[in-house]
């Protein structure tokens, strides 16, 4: 199972989704006009969009089935159908969401969630198969990816193949626009951040959403295939965890290294939307993040 504090990352996703969902709820039950509806509907799929693709590179494949009901049930919905028991339920699963990510094991809030999807106010409620295969899915978490990642040695050497940036042509359209949405945001976002760290002007919170958001390029990344950005993610997220479970401040060349991880990053994204040009240092800024993290690895 992915760790405590991994699923509290996934939790702060949700709960800032939620937010999101909840303001275009409220539009989407007082829209009048079917094109009001119809871009409220599209904000807040794109945040279901959101927590199933952090959903599906944490393999919690349960919850992922979770965002594909709500999809499912957002697109049948129509204008003028958001009765109070059917809002209810599509402004409250978010909060079951965070209550399973607080202890996914225990069946509580599956259950919950469960018997919640069985509601006759959503137009198109689970009957009691879906209903058992939902619960099982939502107490069965895998966590192969995990043990994986986590038995595997660290490399030493960045390989050119370590920063491609080619997206697969198999892969699914709606979460490769969602990278390419989202991404370049949290990239840049990342960099505002880690700069300011470097400059002594912010220190905990702001490493801590520096963490979420790596964390969730990381995800992302992985979940449409694009090697280069997830490889540079995963090994920067474990800098910043040992950053912050030892207090430290990134000074230095370590505070210039994660200043110009924020550059690539932010450069990887221009390449993948064609604005830009790869980074030519990629290889190379991949090399000092792995040269940095094995030293850390070490003792050191």
């Amino acid at each position: 199972m992915p760790s405590a504090e991994i699923l509290a990352v996934l939790a702060d996703e949700v709960a800032e989704a939620g937010d999101t969902i909840g303001a275009s709820l409220a539009r989407l039950v007082n829209a009048t006009e079917e094109s009001a509806f119809d871009e409220a509907r599209a904000e807040y799929g794109e945040q279901v969009q959101r927590i199933a693709l952090a959903s599906e590179a944490l393999n919690l494949d349960g919850l992922k089935s979770v965002c594909d009901f709500v999809e499912r049930n957002l697109a049948a919905v129509k204008p003028g159908e958001f009765k109070k028991a059917r809002t209810r339920l599509f402004d409250h699963w978010t909060q079951l969401v965070l209550g399973y990510l607080k202890a996914p094991l225990d069946g509580v809030y599956s259950r919950e969630l469960v018997e919640t999807f069985r509601r006759p106010a959503w137009p198109q409620p689970l009957d009691a198969a879906a209903s058992q295969a939902l619960e099982q899915a939502l107490l069965a978490i895998n966590d192969d990816a995990s043990e994986i990642e986590n038995a595997r040695a660290r490399e030493t050497v960045a390989r050119a193949e370590d920063v491609v940036l080619e997206i697969p042509d198999d892969v699914n359209r709606n979460l490769v626009d969602a990278f390419l949405t989202e991404g370049p945001l949290q990239a840049a976002e990342y960099s505002t951040l880690i700069q300011g760290i470097v400059r002594g002007e912010g220190w905990s919170e702001e490493l801590n959403e520096c963490r979420r958001l790596i964390h969730a390029l990381k995800g992302s990344a992985n979940t449409v295939s694009v090697r280069g950005v997830a490889a540079l993610c995963h090994h920067v997220e474990d800098i910043l965890e040992h950053l912050a479970r030892n207090s430290l401040l990134p000074k230095g060349q370590l505070g210039v290294l994660l200043v110009k991880v924020a550059d690539t990053l932010e450069t990887m994204f221009e390449a993948l939307l064609g604005t830009g040009e790869m980074p030519m240092d990629a290889q190379a800024v991949l090399q000092d993040v792995l040269n940095v993290i094995n030293r850390i690895d070490q003792g050191e």
